[in-house]
């Protein structure tokens, strides 16, 4: 018999009560970017609202840096001296990991 994907839906997941499939979901993801992890939120809806004032105004780097928290942002900036396009290719992996749109 196939093995069950782990978080795959069941079908009496339907049935459980909006507030408990809620819980159920994880609200932080980690990431890999050359040999470094980070601990994000699992959806911008887990962010401050500073984060997602950053997106709205189209400000990459202040949203990534609140993603990130300021510590772990720091890490990334000095442990990988990112260039543009180096920091253009991270925001693309966060943003998947968070299941946004890269081009958001």
């Amino acid at each position: 018999m196939p093995e069950i994907p782990t978080g795959a839906a069941m079908p009496q997941d339907h049935m459980k009560p909006a507030a408990q499939r809620e819980a159920e979901e994880p609200t932080e993801v980690t990431v890999e970017w050359r040999g470094q992890s980070f601990t994000i939120p699992a959806s911008l809806d887990d962010c401050d609202l500073d984060t997602l004032e950053a997106f709205e105004n189209g400000k990459a780097v202040a949203a990534v840096r609140g993603i990130l928290g300021d510590r772990a942002f720091s890490s990334f900036k000095r442990k990988n001296k990112p260039n543009v396009r180096d920091f253009n290719e991270f925001a693309k992996v966060v943003a998947l990991a968070m299941g946004m749109d890269p081009g958001e």
